[in-house]
């Protein structure tokens, strides 16, 4: 166990292995735990820095959400690894965790080497979108305690409300999930999806950017596509 203070927040995080530095970042309302077995499979090979995102898992709760969560918790990890002088760091961003990802190497690339996205959002979120999300999580609340209580403890419905009143006033005051263009990025990113048609339009906004499609499989395809994942992932970051 290893936590990080970023300003009055304590970021916990795995860091486990030795090779080359993968920022291994989860999704909203989720929490390292869901990704243990996945996080030591990469450790074999890598170094593999895993934290909980702020006011998730065992890191410091938040009871209002920033805004535009995604960019605020890049910037939170873009000062983490400079402080832990990580460089030519590898990101692996799983849904929300795209974002943020993707947020970070246009926000300051200079200590990231490539990026790879799992599970992949979209560029924006309508309000359409945030609202069905809302409605969704209100009714998982009782069959999904389970889930959100192993990656959060006794607070977890706290969590979700604060992610999800995030989501839904981020839909209304902003929607898009980047402030700059995509086409900004300079670093190479790779898409993994199981629908080519989701990621097209990604791919023709970010230079350099590459994908590769799984014809089986379901979100997140780090979990339900393991071995195929692994090797797709060895050929782009190697």
């Amino acid at each position: 166990m290893a936590t990080y203070n970023y300003k009055d927040l304590e970021i916990f995080y795995h860091d486990k292995g030795k090779g080359k530095n993968i920022l291994f970042l989860h999704g909203d309302t989720a929490s390292t735990e869901l990704f243990l077995n996945e996080i030591d499979i990469l450790s074999k090979d890598y170094r593999v820095i895993a934290p909980d995102l702020p006011g998730h898992g065992k890191s410091s709760r938040i009871k209002r959400f920033p805004l535009n969560f995604w960019k605020f918790s890049a910037e939170v990890f873009l000062s983490m690894i400079e402080d832990l002088n990580l460089s030519d760091v590898n990101i692996l961003g799983i849904s929300g965790g795209s974002i943020i990802a993707l947020n970070m190497v246009i926000l300051n690339d200079s200590n990231i080497n490539k990026v790879m996205i799992d599970s992949f959002l979209g560029k924006s979120i309508p309000r359409g979108v945030a609202f069905s999300i809302q409605k969704s999580r209100a009714s998982m609340k009782g069959i999904g305690q389970g889930f959100w209580q192993a990656m959060h403890g006794i607070d977890w419905e706290d969590v979700v409300d604060a992610d999800t009143n995030m989501l839904v006033e981020f839909s209304k005051r902003i929607e898009n999930f980047y402030d700059s263009e995509l086409l900004s990025i300079k670093k190479k990113v790779m898409i993994v999806s199981t629908d080519k048609s989701k990621v097209i339009d990604l791919i023709n906004d970010i230079p350099n950017s590459d994908y590769y499609i799984f014809e089986n499989g379901e979100d997140p395809l780090i979990i339900s596509e393991q071995d195929r994942f692994k090797i797709v992932l060895d050929d782009f970051f190697n």
